[in-house]
């Protein structure tokens, strides 16, 4: 199975995935202004009931991955950006890891959040700081590790999954010539869609599409 866990062990410009550096540089983002776009599209998951605000010029592609044992059930992946890569079943670790942002749903079944919180606290490297947020009403725990690149994940705690019952592991990473304001700024406009709004069928925003295994 393909979770956000499968992670190189050196921050590169090519390895969005990477987190190890003897001494992290001095990251040029604290410096500098970013240009702030708005965030003009609505993208929303109409099966997993969440929505996410992004610049116009971005979309979002789907796929899953079926787990087996301690990982049973079934994990969808939903990759955001300007280009997203093609939909295939195969090649998923390709097709992540050449993408600076996902949300990864799974059925809350077993104590996938503690796992995914050890495997943060315990491998990456420079070590994450963490922190809690709390998005729209969602509590999350923050990991943050910065090398020459910076990586974040927010893992949603148990008792806060969505009425559907799904959890959520939203993952990114920009580069030192990136803006890391902007990418938080998309984070926290993540909400989830009540069963209340699933039944009046009001709710706005462009699907992303989910091929279901």
């Amino acid at each position: 199975m393909i979770t956000p866990l499968d992670t190189p062990t050196a921050i590169t410009e090519s390895s969005t995935y990477g987190y190890e550096q003897d001494s992290p540089p001095a990251n040029p983002l604290d410096q500098q202004t970013c240009i702030l776009r708005p965030l003009t599209k609505t993208l929303k998951d109409s099966e997993m009931w969440y929505t996410i605000n992004v610049p116009e010029d971005w979309n979002a592609t789907t796929f899953w991955e079926r787990g087996y044992g301690t990982w049973e059930g079934f994990y969808f992946y939903s990759l955001f950006g300007v280009e997203v890569p093609v939909y295939n079943q195969t090649d998923s670790i390709a097709r992540i890891n050449s993408t600076r942002f996902t949300i990864m749903t799974y059925a809350m079944t077993r104590n996938q959040d503690q796992d995914y919180r050890n495997y943060y606290r315990e491998n990456w490297n420079p070590a994450p700081i963490e922190s809690i947020e709390t998005i729209n009403g969602i509590d999350f725990n923050r990991f943050e590790s910065k090398g020459q690149g910076t990586a974040v994940a927010y893992v949603v705690k148990k008792t806060r999954v969505n009425e559907k019952g799904y959890g959520m592991l939203i993952w990114y990473y920009v580069s030192q010539s990136e803006c890391q304001e902007e990418i938080e700024q998309i984070v926290h406009t993540f909400r989830y869609i009540s069963q209340r709004e699933m039944l009046l069928g009001n709710v706005a925003g462009v699907d992303i599409s989910i091929p279901y295994p």
